[in-house]
C-alpha cells in the first residue's frame, strides 16, 4: 500500500507546543503505548500443523513418488531427510497408499509449540530497543480528536516525507487489524519448507503491525526502528527537518492563548507550512486553511 503523502499527529496543545519549539519528535517502545498488546499478538498457522499433518505426509509421498525430478532445493532439512527415507522404503512396499500408512503418525509437534518457536525468533530482535513513531492517515477523524487531542483542545500535526534528505515517514507501514490472531500461512507449508526469509518476514509484519480490531478506528500507519544504543530507556526524541512539518490543525476549542502561542512558533520556524482550522459544518468536521 502507497504511504500518503501526508501523514497526522494528534496530540494535546501543550505537547504540540513541546515539538515545534524542540523540533523533536518522541519515538516510544510498545511497553509506554496504551494498548497492553503491541507487539504481542502471536501469529499462527491455519490449518494449524496438527490439522495439516496428513496432507503434509500425503505431499512427501507424492515427490517421493514423482517421475518429472522436481525441485526439492527449497525444503527444509527434516522434510529431505524424510523424503531420503521414503525413496528408500518404496522398494517394499506396493503403493503410495501403503507407503503413506507405514510413515503415517501423529503429529508430533502441535500449534503452541510453534508460537513459541515464532516468539523466541521475535525475541532475539530485541523488541526493548525499539522506536515507534505512530501516525494516523486522516486529520479529521472524530474519535482521534476525542482521544488524543484532548476533545479538540489540542492540535494535529501533519508530516510529509522528504526523499532527498532520506526522511522516515516512506518507510511507514499501515496497521492491520484482526478478530483473533493473524495467519502467516498454512502448517504444510511450514513443514515442508521451515523457517524461511518469507516466513520470518510474515511473522515480523504480523505481530509489530497488527491491533485488535477495536483499534480499527485509528487507521494507523507507524514507523519502527531499533535504537541499540538506548538501554534502558522507554523512549527516544528525535530531530526532524523544519520542511518535513506539512501542516498544523488547530482543534475546533483550543484555547486562544495556546494557539497564539503555536502560531508565533509557526511564523519562526516553519513559515512554510499551512495551518488550519477545524471547524463544524453541517455536523462534520473540515478544515479551513487560515494561512497561504
Amino acid at each position: 500500500m502507497k504511504v500518503p503523502e501526508t501523514l497526522y499527529k494528534y496530540t494535546t496543545a501543550s505537547t504540540a507546543n513541546i515539538v515545534l519549539e524542540s523540533g523533536r519528535l518522541r519515538w516510544s517502545n510498545p511497553s509506554q503505548f496504551n494498548d497492553l498488546h503491541e507487539f504481542k499478538i502471536m501469529p499462527v498457522f491455519s490449518p494449524g500443523l496438527d490439522q495439516d499433518w496428513d496432507s503434509y505426509l500425503l505431499a512427501i509421498v507424492d515427490i517421493a513418488y514423482s517421475t518429472n525430478s522436481p525441485d526439492v532445493s527449497a525444503l527444509s532439512p527434516h522434510t529431505l531427510l524424510l523424503l531420503a527415507l521414503l525413496k528408500q522404503l518404496k522398494s517394499t512396499v506396493t503403493s503410495k497408499q501403503e507407503l503413506f500408512n507405514v510413515i503415517h503418525m501423529n503429529c508430533p509437534s502441535d500449534n503452541s509449540a510453534m508460537e513459541g518457536l515464532l516468539r523466541n525468533f521475535t525475541e532475539s530482535i530485541k523488541n526493548e530497543y525499539s522506536r515507534v513513531f505512530c501516525l494516523t492517515s486522516s486529520p479529521t477523524n472524530e474519535l482521534m480528536w476525542a482521544h488524543y487531542a484532548s476533545s479538540h483542545t489540542g492540535c494535529v500535526l501533519g508530516f510529509k516525507h522528504l526523499e532527498d534528505m532520506g526522511t522516515p515517514f516512506a518507510a511507514a507501514k499501515p496497521v492491520k487489524y484482526s478478530e483473533g490472531n493473524p495467519v502467516i500461512g498454512t502448517g504444510k507449508d511450514f513443514l515442508l519448507y521451515g523457517e524461511t526469509r518469507e516466513l520470518r518476514q510474515k511473522t515480523i509484519e504480523a505481530i509489530f503491525y497488527t491491533k485488535q480490531i477495536s483499534w480499527a478506528y485509528e487507521n494507523e500507519w507507524r514507523v519502527i526502528t531499533w535504537r541499540y544504543n538506548e538501554l534502558g530507556k522507554d523512549f527516544g526524541d528525535y530531530k526532524f527537518y523544519s520542511e518535513e512539518l506539512e501542516s498544523v490543525t488547530f482543534g475546533a476549542r483550543i484555547e486562544s492563548h495556546e494557539k497564539r502561542a503555536i502560531i508565533n512558533i509557526m511564523e519562526e520556524k516553519y513559515s512554510s507550512a499551512k495551518m488550519y482550522d477545524i471547524v463544524s459544518e453541517n455536523g462534520q468536521s473540515e478544515r479551513i486553511l487560515i494561512n497561504s
